[in-house]
C-alpha cells in the first residue's frame, strides 16, 4: 500500500508495504519525467519552520502519523532548461523558469513529532538529475528506522541555478505502533462520524451519574482538549469540535473517579 502526499505540485510518496513487487522486465521501471509539473522549484526564500535555519530555501511534510521510517530514493530537479517560443522566432525564444542546475546539491534534514521540536537527521549530497525521462533516481539517506510526523529538507547548495528544486522522494516506512495507534473498543463509547473532519459526537452509554472529565490526547501525548461533563442519562452526547486540530489520530479519555476509559477518533481534512 502506497500513500502519496501532495504538497504544492510536488510528490513525497510514503510506501509501508515491503512486498511491493516490481515489473523487472521493464528496463526502466523508476522512470521520471522531465515536465515542471512534476517537481518543486522555490525560487524564494521563506522563513523556516526550524527557526535554526532561518530565511531559506525549504519544504516540510507531514504525514499525519507518526511513522518508523527506513531507506529512501531521492529524484533531484529533472526539468532542464526550456525555450518558449511562440512562433518559433529568435526574438519570442525566452527561457522559462527551472533547469537541471536549479536541483538541490546540498541539503540537510531535520525531523520531528509534533512540528515544533526538530532533531537534526543529518547533512546529505544529492546528485545532479541528467533531464532524461529514464532518470530512475538515486539512492537516498537510510532513515534507520527513525521516527516522525514532519520531515523538513532545507536547500544548503545547488548545481548553480537561480533556484532550487526538487521531483521526487519516495521512504519505506510503517506506522508506528503505539498505545494512541492501536485499536481501542470500548462498547459503552461511540464516536459518529468517525473519521470526520470539523465535528463529530461522542455517545457515552450507562455511565455512572458523575462528573466526567473528557479529553483529546494527540499521538504523542498532549492534551489538546478538555472539558467537563456532567452525566445524568443512560445516553449522552457530547459535540467535539475539531475545528482547530490538525489531520491525525486522537485518543478520547473520559475520566470518572479513578476510573479511565479511551476511544479512538481520527481528524481528516
Amino acid at each position: 500500500m502506497t500513500k502519496i502526499f501532495h504538497v504544492s505540485t510536488f510528490f513525497f510518496i510514503l510506501t509501508w508495504s515491503f512486498n511491493v513487487l516490481s515489473a523487472q522486465s521493464l528496463p526502466y521501471p523508476d522512470r521520471h519525467s522531465t515536465n515542471l509539473s512534476d517537481g518543486w522549484l522555490s525560487c524564494e526564500p521563506a522563513a523556516n519552520p526550524n527557526s535554526t535555519r532561518g530565511i531559506s530555501h525549504w519544504i516540510m511534510y507531514d504525514f499525519g502519523h507518526v511513522y518508523k521510517l527506513y531507506n529512501s530514493t531521492f529524484w533531484n530537479f529533472n526539468t532542464p532548461e526550456r525555450i518558449n517560443s511562440f512562433d518559433n522566432r529568435p526574438y519570442s525564444k525566452t527561457p522559462l523558469p527551472g533547469e537541471l542546475s536549479d536541483g538541490l546539491q546540498d541539503i540537510v534534514i531535520d525531523m520531528s513529532v509534533d512540528g515544533k521540536t526538530w532533531t537534526e537527521f543529518g547533512y546529505f549530497t544529492l546528485k545532479q538529475a541528467p533531464g532524461s525521462s529514464f532518470y530512475e533516481g538515486d539512492t537516498g539517506p537510510d532513515f534507520k528506522e527513525a521516527t516522525a510526523r514532519y520531515i523538513l529538507i532545507t536547500a544548503i547548495r545547488n548545481y548553480g541555478g537561480k533556484c532550487y528544486g526538487l521531483s521526487e522522494v519516495i521512504v519505506n516506512a510503517e506506522p508506528l505502533v503505539t498505545q494512541t495507534s492501536e485499536t481501542i473498543v470500548d462498547k459503552g463509547m461511540k464516536i459518529y462520524p468517525n473519521p470526520f473532519r470539523d465535528r463529530t459526537n461522542l455517545y457515552l452509554y450507562d455511565f455512572a451519574q458523575d462528573d466526567a472529565l473528557i479529553q483529546v490526547v494527540d499521538i504523542v501525548g498532549n492534551i489538546v482538549h478538555s472539558q467537563t461533563k456532567s452525566i445524568r442519562n443512560n445516553i449522552e452526547s457530547i459535540e467535539i469540535n475539531g475545528t482547530n486540530m490538525p489531520s491525525g489520530l486522537y485518543i478520547i479519555k473520559v475520566i470518572q473517579s479513578t476510573r479511565t476509559r479511551s476511544i479512538k477518533m481520527e481528524i481528516i481534512k
